[in-house]
């Protein structure tokens, strides 16, 4: 059996790694984290420009599994913000 390894199947395993770390740094530190500190462990980890990361740190904003806060700089995790509105 052949070892898939296009692009699509790297920025699959990528995306999975980043979000990996993501999860267990928000958990270690009581659901929020630093933008900043996030993307330049994450581009000294892999080696990413931080345009790439921050689209990257997007894509699971837009998947509901985090919060990106670039004006306080926080990455945080995702709740339900319609509730919080609604009220």
């Amino acid at each position: 059996m052949a070892v898939r390894r296009d692009g699509a199947f790297v920025k699959k395993q990528r995306l999975n790694d980043i979000y990996r770390k993501l999860t267990q740094r928000l958990e270690a530190n009581g659901g929020t984290y630093g933008l900043r500190k996030f993307i330049a462990q994450t581009e000294y980890e892999h080696g990413l420009n931080p345009k790439t990361i921050l689209n990257y740190l997007k894509t699971f904003e837009a998947m509901e599994s985090i919060i990106v806060d670039e004006k306080s700089g926080t990455i945080a995790e995702w709740y339900d913000t319609s509730e919080v509105t609604a009220s």
